[in-house]
């Protein structure tokens, strides 16, 4: 457009130019009345051009839906209701993927005769799933010379969503021990996998509900009483708020492809996902539903400001989205990258404390810095760094203690046996002496998560209300079902 323009400006003043040296030369009325009218067309131009650009409507037709790769048909129509053509006009179409934020233009031009209009038509084509906008985001009415653009206020917009590729894959969703919905985890019901309590058989009880290998060892049948029913409610997250254009496209796949799988193995589910400032979420209950929702699903990218699901109101969750670039995070330990990375390695290696050795080399960098920074600076760097250190210290600390429980109890073959079998966690058995009846009894030892103490507490007094339970914590446990696989 804009050489277009420069053109027919130049070509204007050498005419203009021309007929001014002709009219020196000959001095004929004509050529002064030829110069008259070049001046003058312009602005007669320039004046049907603003009664025009008001009588412009323009739309944009489009299909609703696309695969990738695959080009779909897009038509741009220009209506002029004016009496008066447009010898030419500039159209800029902007196309932006709202998902991986990629934008490229199209330039059109032509022109339209009085109350006609104009058609020309785009291929689409991308190779990234998402929401396509297609729009004009600039029209521009050029006089019958070429010169003087104008802007015409002509706005038009529409949407393409660009579907993501459906691949087959298997889904396995084993449930994990859950509360109930309402929180309740004390509650007699129907859930077998979960015990209520342990209990002396009773006429007319279950006979399926016995348990047997336990009834063997105290010589007497004990029945297991069912729980409330588990939750088994699941939630399928994506986090679209970060990612590059390909990590989106991948995602977006994933995502509609796990969702699927899961239909086929009969498991329904919540789907929710970021999308701009808002936290979009729909049950998903067959696989129309799921088609109907993948449209929506690949919109928009959520911004950072959006919020996120309660987690806590599932007892199941498959989260999908991008590790933010710069960290490191492993089962036993956490890192931001930088120099947080050799005091983890000197702590494997050479099980060196990991915030000494980083308060080590944040203070030698400190130091390193006086020589150029001024001293108060580099002191109160020292003060953030020690703060930082204890507070790391604390944290680690916390995430690698254990709960120890000591259980003296009358029936602590019961209560061993539950725990191995239940919680499938080890028991160590001491013998004890009680210092006023100096009777012998059995001293139950076992470590167990934080997690487990409930579970723990409620079947060693399902087993005997009276037993003797003493819980403390530990700041680090190693050995087999710890720092070790299980067996």
């Amino acid at each position: 457009m804009k050489k277009t323009i420069l053109s027919s400006a130049v070509c204007y003043l050498l005419l203009l130019l021309a007929l001014a040296a002709l009219l020196i030369t000959s001095g004929s009325f004509w050529v002064l009345a030829g110069l008259c009218l070049l001046l003058l067309l312009p602005l007669a131009s320039w004046a049907v051009n603003a009664y025009v650009r008001r009588h412009l409507q323009a739309d944009i037709l489009i299909p609703a839906t696309a695969a990738k790769r695959t080009a779909a048909g897009c038509r741009v129509r220009i209506r002029n209701s004016a009496l008066l053509p447009v010898m030419r006009y500039g159209c800029r179409v902007s196309i932006r993927n709202d998902l991986t934020e990629e934008e490229q233009s199209v330039a059109l031009t032509g022109g339209i005769g009085a109350r006609g209009e104009s058609s020309q038509n785009i291929l689409l084509q991308s190779r990234y799933c998402g929401r396509l906008r297609v729009r004009i985001s600039r029209f521009t009415v050029l006089d019958y010379l070429g010169m003087l653009p104008m802007q015409a206020p002509v706005k038009a917009e529409a949407r393409l969503t660009i579907l993501p590729n459906l691949f087959p894959m298997d889904a396995d969703m084993t449930a994990r021990p859950a509360y109930a919905d309402d929180g309740a985890s004390d509650r007699r019901g129907e859930d077998r996998s979960e015990v209520y309590q342990l209990r002396e058989y009773r006429p007319g009880d279950d006979i399926r509900q016995i348990h047997w290998k336990l009834s063997s060892k105290l010589d007497e049948l004990i029945l297991k009483e069912a729980s409330q029913p588990e939750s088994r409610s699941l939630l399928v997250f994506w986090d679209k708020r970060t990612g590059t254009p390909q990590q989106m496209d991948a995602l977006a796949e994933v995502v509609s492809s796990t969702g699927a799988a899961l239909l086929q193995s009969g498991v329904q589910y919540t789907l929710s996902w970021t999308e701009g400032d808002d936290l979009q979420a729909q049950d998903i209950l067959d696989e129309n539903q799921l088609l109907q929702a993948i449209p929506e699903l690949v919109k928009t990218r959520g911004s950072a400001d959006c919020r996120l699901p309660e987690m806590g109101d599932y007892s199941r969750i498959l989260y999908f989205g991008v590790k933010p670039e710069g960290y490191v995070c492993s089962d036993s330990g956490a890192s931001t990258g930088g120099l947080d990375i050799p005091p983890l390695v000197l702590n494997k290696w050479f099980k060196l404390p990991v915030s000494a050795t980083m308060l080590a080399f944040d203070i030698i960098v400190l130091l390193m810095q006086a020589v150029f920074s001024p001293m108060p600076q580099v002191l109160y760097g020292i003060v953030m760094v020690l703060i930082h250190t204890i507070v790391m210290d604390k944290m680690l600390m916390m995430g690698a203690s254990r709960t120890e429980v000591k259980i003296i109890s009358s029936q602590s073959d019961a209560i061993c046996a539950a725990i191995l079998e239940q919680l499938d966690r080890g028991v160590t058995i001491l013998h004890g002496e009680g210092g006023y009846t100096h009777e012998s009894s059995a001293v139950l030892l076992s470590i167990v998560s934080n997690r487990e103490l409930p579970r723990l507490e409620k079947l060693a007094h399902s087993i005997d209300p009276t037993c003797f339970l003493i819980v403390s914590h530990v700041t680090e446990v190693s050995g087999r079902g710890f720092s070790m696989e299980k067996e």
